[in-house]
C-alpha cells in the first residue's frame, strides 16, 4: 500500500533540522507529532517553532495546533504515515533509532532519514523490511528552501513517487 499524502507525520529528533520539518509539514495542514530524547529540546521547540517563520500564511496559532510533542517516541509515531528521522549524523544512533521505528510503527508506515551521509541502504539494514526506507533531505533552513531532496534505498520495491511528490510540495 502506498501513501498517497501524509495524515501525519512523526519527526524523530527536534533538533534544527527536526524543527524545520515539523514546521513544513504542520504549515501544509498536517499533523505533526515531534519527538527528541531531549527534555530542553523539547522545551524550547514551540518557541523556536514560532520564530522559523511561516510557509503557508497561515497563522502561528493554527499551525501550532497542529504539532504535538511527545517524550516518547512510541506516542509521536503513533498512526503516522511517515516518519522522517532528524537524529545527528551518526551511524549507530541512526540505525538504533530505524530499529525501533521498524518494531513501533505500522506495517505501511513510510521511514524516512533526514540523512546528508549516510546511506540509506547501510541505515536499512537495521529494519526488518528494508523496503520501507527512504532517504530525504530537507535544505537548512527549511523554512528558506522550497526544495527536499528524495531517494529510494536499493531494495525499496513499493511505490512511493506520489509521496515524495506531495510531501516536497507540502507547503501549498
Amino acid at each position: 500500500m502506498e501513501v498517497d499524502h501524509p495524515t501525519r507525520v512523526a519527526v524523530i529528533g527536534a533538533g534544527l533540522m527536526g524543527v524545520g520539518v515539523a514546521q513544513v509539514f504542520a504549515s501544509a495542514g498536517i499533523e505533526c507529532a515531534p519527538y527528541d530524547p531531549s527534555p530542553p529540546s523539547r522545551a524550547s521547540l514551540v518557541n523556536r517553532l514560532q520564530t522559523g517563520g511561516d510557509l503557508s500564511g497561515l497563522d502561528s496559532d493554527e499551525v501550532l495546533g497542529l504539532i504535538s510533542i511527545h517524550d516518547n517516541v512510541g506516542a509521536a509515531r503513533e498512526s503516522a504515515s511517515l516518519i522522517v528521522e532528524a537524529g545527528p549524523e551518526n551511524i549507530a544512533l541512526k540505525r538504533a533509532i530505524f530499529a525501533e521505528l521498524s518494531e513501533l510503527s505500522g506495517p505501511t508506515a513510510i521511514l524516512a532519514s533526514n540523512t546528508s551521509a549516510i546511506p540509506i541502504g547501510v541505515i536499512a539494514q537495521a529494519v526488518a523490511e528494508p523496503s520501507r526506507v527512504i532517504g530525504t533531505h530537507f535544505w537548512n533552513p527549511r523554512t528558506l528552501f522550497p526544495s527536499s531532496k528524495w531517494s529510494k534505498g536499493r531494495r525499496r520495491r513499493r511505490p512511493w513517487s506520489r509521496t515524495r511528490s506531495n510531501c516536497s510540495r507540502a507547503r501549498a
